[in-house]
C-alpha cells in the first residue's frame, strides 16, 4: 500500500519535472532543499511503519514543496540557467 502512495506522488511530480530543477533548487533555495531531504527521510520512515494516513500527509507535503519548486524553476529565464549549468557540472 505504501508503495502505491509513493508511486502516485512521484507520477504527479514527474508530469511537471524539468531537467536541472533539483540542482537549481539546491543552489538557489537551500531552505527548501533541506526541507525536501527531511521530508524524504520522513517518507522512508512512514513507509516502513503502519501509519498510512501519516504517510499520505507527508507525501502531500513533499509533493506540494516539489511542485512549488518546479513552478519557480520554470518561471526563471531559460528555466533557471544556473540549475542547468549545475546539472551539467554534476554529470
Amino acid at each position: 500500500m505504501a508503495n502505491s502512495f509513493i508511486d502516485l506522488c512521484l507520477e504527479e511530480i514527474a508530469r511537471d519535472y524539468g531537467p536541472g530543477t533539483l540542482p537549481w533548487a539546491k543552489a538557489n533555495r537551500p531552505d527548501e532543499w533541506k526541507k525536501m531531504l527531511t521530508l524524504e527521510r520522513r517518507v522512508n520512515e512512514m513507509a516502513l511503519g503502519d501509519n498510512q494516513e501519516g504517510l499520505r500527509g507527508v507525501l502531500d507535503e513533499y509533493q506540494e514543496l516539489i511542485v512549488a519548486m518546479l513552478k519557480e524553476f520554470k518561471s526563471q529565464p531559460a528555466h533557471g540557467r544556473q540549475g542547468a549549468l549545475a546539472f551539467e557540472e554534476m554529470g
